[in-house]
């Protein structure tokens, strides 16, 4: 046995479980435990100390610490590099049939033999404990260093064919858990010969006959398919699969095909395999709602309005509950709000009142008088927008915000009927409102352009327009004086943005725009 200090034997026999000497008061057995091995300790007698544990794991009267004492001796065989003495302890712990303590004390070999790099051990370490009965938690995880043992000792038929006697070795459960967590693993390392080897494994019996496997397998192959950018025969795969897949996880998967399929810029596959499952009378409500999200982000990435209202307008002929509806309207509501196509919005107006008639519930309605609120905004329909904004903002800690907001759209109303004197004087009101409010109220995320949008940069914003407005009315010392408010607040802007941020970039923008 190799020699280890009496420094790291203490650490060892103080740390945890029952001989830890902060936790709290322990039964007096226990209590005189510890004082032996300390004493023992305090002699550098470590043989000694492993007997006295060794021996206290039969003492009933110390059964309730059995799990402390056992970590305690495995801990202090394997700092001496006794992995035999620690193995043939552990077994005769776990042929007891006491399987909590073996339970509490599971991994500490394992993981010894695996930080050393001594993987034939381990694998002929799991072999032996996989011929024990101890129990689906310990066999499945046991099963798994087994496969990484193999694996990491460059034995790669050797796992698959654990992979294949699984079934003997485990319950389908805990079987099936084991394929899905090896596959898995190979996913995030991106192995794909061994995905492809592993597969060529659980596509047949035994493993495919076991519960939810065939399922399981084929969710992975759509993966493999997919990342190996075969999106053809990924959306051949998945669209066969979806009654083994069920509802949730074809769902997923769906986000899987066409999350690779926008990494590739494939835009046109992903729209077209969206379209197909909504076009599927069979497809599952997670299925559709998955499609439906999908068609929208995708449509926003191809940077068409037109083609964004227009998928809009067919996931909501499969999509009819009015919450649901709204929340796939605000997916591209703003995107088309950005691109300002004057006819496209009016489409959109209509279809969200429609849509927020139908809505029930104060939040919802809430929700849905926002996005129309922003839309009357941006089409200029400020008496509709000054309709909604009254009809809100009733509890009281909203009152200061909406009267803002009623002040804010009667500016602009003012400003696009031509009476730039009172629309200046809405504008300052605005800003005196704003000044009020502390930071958290007013910097908010712009929907367009999702710049969040600090207390002085909206400050620094209307300070810019009045100073425009008042030069248009010809009063140069008032805009001159406006200008230099506007450029106090960008700079305090400025200051608190991150280097290299769009925020940052908008407000120097702002600045520049301003100097012209």
């Amino acid at each position: 046995m190799k020699k280890i200090g009496l420094g790291v034997v203490m650490l060892a026999l103080v740390s945890g479980g029952c001989l830890d000497s902060e936790t709290p008061p322990a039964a007096p057995p226990a209590e005189a435990l510890r004082a032996q091995a300390r004493d023992l300790m305090r002699q550098g007698k470590t043989n000694e100390v492993i007997f006295v544990l060794d021996q206290a794991m039969s003492r009933d009267e110390l059964s309730a610490a059995r799990p402390a004492i056992l970590r305690e001796l495995l801990t202090i065989l394997l700092m001496s590099d006794d992995v035999p003495k620690a193995q043939e302890k552990f077994l005769a712990v776990a042929a007891g049939g006491d399987k909590r303590t073996p339970q509490e004390a599971f991994g500490m070999i394992e993981s010894y033999l695996a930080q050393h790099s001594r993987h034939a051990e381990l694998a002929t370490w799991c072999d032996t404990l996989l011929a024990r009965n101890l129990g689906d938690p310990i066999a499945g995880s046991v099963a798994d260093r087994l496969l990484q043992a193999q694996m990491a000792d460059g034995k790669m038929d050797q796992a698959l064919k654990t992979l294949a006697g699984l079934p003997v070795r485990l319950s389908g459960a805990a079987a099936s858990q084991v394929v899905e967590r090896l596959l898995e693993s190979f996913f995030q390392a991106w192995k794909q010969t061994e995905i492809e080897q592993a597969l060529g494994v659980v596509e047949k019996p035994p493993l495919k006959d076991l519960p939810g496997l065939a399922a399981t397998a084929a969710a992975f192959r759509i993966r493999l398919l997919a990342r190996a950018s075969k999106l053809d025969d990924a959306e051949r795969a998945l669209l066969q699969s979806l009654d083994m897949l069920g509802d949730s996880r074809a769902g997923w998967l769906l986000g899987q095909v066409v999350g690779l399929a926008r990494q590739g810029k494939n835009l046109k596959k992903a729209d077209e395999l969206c379209l197909k499952i909504l076009a599927m009378e069979k497809a599952g409500a997670v299925l559709v709602r998955a499609a439906a999200e999908h068609a929208l982000t995708v449509a926003r990435d191809m940077d068409d309005p037109d083609q964004a209202f227009a998928r809009l307008k067919q996931v909501l002929r499969r999509v009819t509950e009015p919450a649901a509806q709204l929340r796939l309207a605000r997916q591209v509501v703003y995107f088309i709000m950005e691109k300002n196509k004057k006819e496209t919005l009016t489409q959109l107006r209509d279809l969200c009142e429609q849509i927020v008639g139908k809505l029930q519930g104060d939040r919802n309605k809430s929700d849905g008088n926002t996005i129309l609120l922003d839309i009357y905004f941006m089409t200029g329909d400020f008496d509709k927008a000054l309709r909604v904004a009254a009809e809100a903002g009733n509890e009281e800690s909203e009152r200061d915000m909406n009267d803002m907001l009623l002040i804010k759209i009667r500016a602009h109303k003012a400003l696009a009927e031509g009476n730039k004197a009172e629309a200046v004087a809405l504008f300052a009101r605005f800003m005196e409102a704003i000044k009020k409010m502390d930071e958290i109220r007013v910097s908010a995320e712009d929907p367009m352009t999702k710049l969040r949008v600090s207390k002085d940069e909206v400050l620094g914003l209307n300070a810019a327009r009045i100073g425009r407005l008042w030069s248009e009315l010809g009063e140069n010392d008032k805009a001159a004086a406006a200008f230099v408010e506007a450029k106090r607040r960008y700079e305090e802007a400025l200051k608190r943005a991150a280097q290299g941020s769009r925020e940052r970039q908008a407000i120097e923008q702002a600045l520049k725009d301003m100097a012209k």
